[in-house]
């Protein structure tokens, strides 16, 4: 930007997390190199980068995502479980993209255990792509699909409902930067089964909020389920640290605080190395 440009500024560049490709060290690796900071949302996002890239860890700065204080815990929308059709029945949700790295093959596997002995519970997929399809078609293979709902893309309004409906969230994605739709169902009171890659195990206190397995053991995560399923009691008490969690670390108002003073920050240290000596 400074060369097509030809302006003379301190540059902050903003960065989730690295997929695998051959271009990161080309595009990214560059970029990172070229500005004064990188701002990522975790540890695992600075780690990450710094390894795979070579660039110097102090060249990063971590901010987590924002949660709006919207996302709140209320009453159950018994509207939205009459139409899904699992009204009155405990709800295991899932919210997000079917790519890949969200591992919802392994997740399919692990319902189809946890249905041999909660065979009343319900698993919502919310999220919609090119793998829809495909994911339909195993849990039909599984026998599963009475009880499993796929509900296609979820709109950004309608989210709040989803985490009001469910008892917990699941979410055994292999890879992921922050980690947003964890946060938001922490704000809205639910404790969480996630795994430990990538920048999940940074989002709560294990044994506190949620528990955290490996996304490669189906019977953990059967456990984890059937877990939280099965003891109200820790549900609420994980989804009420949950919720204070997210208040102090994950509200807009703070991350968007230290986002200023990192920017603050890079800019006085520009000045700094511009003034007459």
């Amino acid at each position: 930007a400074r060369a097509w440009y030809g302006v003379d500024v301190p540059i902050v560049a903003h960065h989730h997390h690295l997929d695998p490709s051959w271009l990161n060290p080309l595009i990214e690796g560059r970029v990172m190199r070229a500005v004064e900071c990188v701002i990522v949302g975790s540890e695992f996002a600075r780690r990450q980068a710094s390894e795979e890239l070579g660039v110097p860890t102090e060249q990063f700065a971590v901010v987590p995502y924002g949660v709006d204080r919207a996302l709140a815990p209320g009453p159950r929308p018994e509207a939205l479980a009459r139409r899904l059709g699992v009204a009155g029945a405990p709800i295991v949700l899932f919210l997000g993209s079917l790519e890949p790295r969200k591992n919802l093959a392994f997740l399919l596997d692990v319902w189809h255990e946890v249905t041999r002995m909660r065979g009343e519970a319900k698993l919502i997929v919310a999220g919609g792509g090119p793998r829809l399809g495909e994911l339909r078609r195993r849990a039909r293979a599984l026998g599963i699909e009475a009880s499993v709902v796929f509900t296609g893309h979820v709109p950004a309004a309608e989210k709040l409902d989803y985490y009001r409906l469910a008892d917990m969230l699941v979410f055994p994605s292999t890879l992921e930067g922050f980690g947003l739709v964890v946060a938001e169902a922490m704000s809205c009171g639910l404790p969480v089964l996630i795994s430990d890659r990538g920048s999940l195990p940074e989002l709560i206190v294990p044994a506190a909020g949620g528990l955290v397995a490996d996304p490669t053991d189906r019977d953990a995560f059967v456990r984890g389920i059937l877990t939280l399923l099965g003891d109200a009691t820790i549900r609420r008490r994980f989804g009420t640290a949950n919720r204070e969690r997210v208040e102090r670390l994950y509200r807009w108002d703070v991350c968007a605080a230290a986002t200023a003073r990192v920017y603050e920050e890079v800019l006085e240290a520009w000045r700094a190395r511009r003034r007459p000596r």
